[in-house]
């Protein structure tokens, strides 16, 4: 007869071995491309032909700033991997050193400020003006009172407005408004959020969001005890910033339309906190604490960058002995996410971080052979007819 009981004994046997080898093939095979870390000037000393660093573009592949070789010989600069640095120069008859304000996400737009020239080579657009921007889109010039900074392909910052000539909070040249009541507003995000004055004070300024129109929605308020904020970020429909409080300066997160104002703490040892950037997803949000950089999630809290990234095993991450700020924030959690800012060693790039792993395909294949390997054997077991054949447990 077939010895049921001892070929399913032999069967365990071979699935528990089975099941350790898959364990030890994936725990010792290669995944894809861990997070690593990286110093700016690794890429591009600006030192060697008198150059300082500006901005990175948020996907890390593009460094602009400014190269000071006297008031009349001066000149943006723009370098691209495996590209030679192009030049952004003053084609005017202004000189002096450009006022380099940011690179669009892709690094093919830079931003600055005070000249009255546009340059296009290839596909980018190198744009800086006098007093204003010229949109060739737009067909218009725009006189641009402050440019903040860059997110995607767009600067957001304020505008000349009225005869006045009041200051007015805009995203690519289109005005966002003001509370009501109030003169002067500016964005702080491509989203539009930013800061109002309210009833017409010249020193109150409450967060707000354009976006909901006159509304009182569009004042975002303060926190408990606080007379000030300002919004920096709005992604996923939640806004996160800053505001003053009972406590001192904190950063906030909203996370809808007419919800609260949520105080999000600060880091051990540090008595404030300001939000900077939200992830696309809305699950990160990315800040400082005092002089450290901060990453806050709902289920960790608010955490210390670097230590974070240590925790993750970020390569490189040893050389760091700080992390003061988080400039830009790209990608998302199937690919991971890109940060740049500030640290004790200059500008970073972070690349890769919290990104899912995937198998190699050493990995898939190595297991796959031993599945159909498996079956095979199964196979073997039904068919054999004397229990001598079997392996006694």
């Amino acid at each position: 007869m077939f010895p049921f009981a001892n070929s399913t004994c032999l069967i365990t046997r071979w699935s528990k071995s089975l099941f350790g080898t898959i364990i030890f093939l994936i725990a010792t095979s290669p995944f894809g491309n861990s997070a690593d870390i990286i110093d700016v000037e690794d890429l591009v000393n600006p030192a060697s032909f008198g150059g300082t660093i500006v901005s990175v573009s948020a996907d890390g592949t593009t460094v602009v700033g400014t190269v000071n070789n006297g008031y009349e010989n001066s000149y943006g600069f723009r370098w691209r991997a495996g590209k030679a640095i192009d030049e952004i120069r003053d084609l005017t008859i202004r000189v002096g050193i450009p006022d380099i304000r940011g690179v669009s996400d892709d690094g093919e737009i830079v931003f600055a400020k005070d000249r009255t020239t546009l340059e296009r080579s290839g596909a980018g657009y190198w744009i800086y003006g006098m007093n204003g921007i010229y949109f060739p889109s737009l067909g218009t010039s725009i006189r641009a009172q402050d440019i903040v900074g860059v997110r995607g392909d767009t600067w957001f910052g304020s505008n000349y407005y009225g005869s006045t000539m009041s200051k007015r909070a805009s995203v690519g040249g289109n005005n966002g408004g003001v509370l009501f009541g109030g003169y002067a507003s500016t964005s702080f995000d491509n989203s539009g959020v930013g800061e109002s004055n309210i009833y017409e004070s010249t020193s109150i300024f409450h967060a707000y969001d354009p976006t909901y129109g006159s509304s009182n929605d569009a004042d975002l308020g303060v926190l408990p005890g606080g007379t000030n904020s300002r919004a920096y970020s709005k992604r996923a429909g939640k806004t996160v910033g800053q505001s003053e409080s009972t406590n001192g300066m904190r950063a906030f997160l909203i996370e809808g339309r007419g919800m609260p104002m949520q105080d999000i703490g600060v880091l051990p040892g540090k008595s404030t906190s300001s939000a900077r950037l939200i992830s696309a997803d809305g699950y990160w949000i990315f800040g400082i604490s005092d002089n450290t950089a901060f990453i806050w999630d709902s289920e960790n809290g608010m955490r210390n960058l670097l230590q974070v990234l240590i925790d993750e095993g970020v390569n490189g991450i040893e050389g760091w002995s700080g992390l003061y700020t988080v400039d830009t924030v790209y990608g998302d959690s199937v690919n991971g996410y890109v940060l740049t800012g500030t640290g004790s060693n200059g500008r970073y790039i972070v690349r890769g971080l919290f990104a899912a792993p995937e198998p190699s395909t050493f990995t898939l294949t190595i297991i796959a052979g031993v599945l159909l390997w498996r079956s095979k054997k199964r196979v073997e077991i039904r068919n054999r007819k004397e229990s001598r054949d079997f392996v006694k447990c």
